[in-house]
């Protein structure tokens, strides 16, 4: 088996959608999809605080995730799921820009 795998993405979304809209659509529908792969150990989505929306906006970004498993072997089955069909189709509805990042996690503290 390989390494685990930790994937970083930066996304950003499609003009026009609010703040609300983004948090509203990534932590109750998009969550939803991606929480439910077969393989995942850990979710984590993270949007600006509350007065830093547009510092982060000025980023190019509007948020970012990060998702992990036991090995790449594991991450690209959850990928080419049915689920991940799901989870792909539905960022696509939404995300003008995504960014990933795929890495080994070394926790320093």
């Amino acid at each position: 088996m390989s390494k685990k795998v930790k994937v970083v993405a930066l996304l950003k979304a499609k003009d026009g959608m609010t703040d609300a809209e983004i948090r509203n659509h990534w932590l109750n529908v998009h969550a939803k999809i991606t929480g439910g792969y077969k393989n995942i150990k850990g979710y984590r989505v993270n949007l600006p605080l509350d007065g830093f929306s547009e510092e982060n906006k000025a980023l190019g970004y509007d948020g970012t995730a990060e998702l992990w498993w036991d090995s790449v072997e594991d991450m690209n089955e959850d990928f080419a799921s049915e689920n991940g069909s799901k989870a792909s189709a539905d960022a696509d509805s939404w995300v003008a820009e995504c960014i990933s990042f795929y890495s080994e996690e070394f926790i320093i503290l």
